[in-house]
């Protein structure tokens, strides 16, 4: 997935988007001694949405954000569904003209999954401060099991303190994409962007998910 434009310049009208993730689980008495929290589902883990609300929405109608969101009661999805879904709501902010933190409560017990959508709508003040220059924080990778997080590393030039521009993104995900034709792999490469302060200091996760080794007529 190239890194469009749009996903940056979101913070031009405030937006931040998060996600908070509980597991829980059902039992039959209490347990003896502690008790380890169940795994969290991989992304692409089957779940069966049972409910889904919105919570500190006033400028934008609870109706519109659900249609956006797109998925409801009963319908299966994956964690990975989600977080499209939550950009879909991201996007309709966007087009509204109105900067806000968009986050998302994850209650997952067994294979079910109950979705909180939080808003926390900006003032055109705060709206406006979101276009300062952006600064980056942190740099993550998140499932590069077959290519070691050092050599995405040393393969990217964004890194801890640095100034970003769509250009330099747009930039590391080819050198990314370059790693891992050198290494025969294929992947899908999503971005991803958090403002967990909510100004112009961000973290940047790179999503990756790895396929099947590629052939060498590829």
């Amino acid at each position: 997935m190239r890194f469009s434009r749009s996903m940056l310049t979101r913070a031009g009208v405030g937006l931040a988007v998060g996600a908070i993730l509980t597991t829980g689980s059902v039992l039959a008495e209490p347990a003896a001694g502690p008790v380890a929290p169940p795994p969290v589902p991989a992304l692409d883990s089957p779940l069966q949405l049972g409910s889904v609300s919105v919570e500190g929405n006033k400028r934008v109608p609870s109706a519109d954000i659900l249609a956006a969101f797109g998925y409801h009661d009963g319908q299966n999805v994956t964690r990975a569904k989600l977080a499209d879904a939550q950009k879909q709501v991201a996007t309709l902010y966007q087009s509204r003209g109105v900067g806000a933190d968009l986050g998302e409560q994850l209650h997952i017990s067994a294979n079910k999954v109950d979705v909180k959508l939080l808003m926390r709508e900006h003032d055109q003040r705060t709206a406006e401060a979101g276009t300062a220059g952006l600064i980056v924080d942190k740099v993550a990778f998140e499932g590069n099991r077959k290519v070691p997080t050092p050599a995405l590393a040393a393969a990217t030039t964004l890194q801890d303190g640095a100034a970003i521009s769509d250009q330099a993104l747009a930039a590391d995900e080819v050198a990314i994409e370059k790693v891992y034709r050198e290494n025969k792999l294929g992947a899908q490469i999503q971005p991803q962007v958090v403002y967990p302060n909510h100004d112009n200091h961000l973290v940047l996760v790179w999503q990756i998910r790895e396929q099947s080794p590629r052939s060498d007529g590829e």
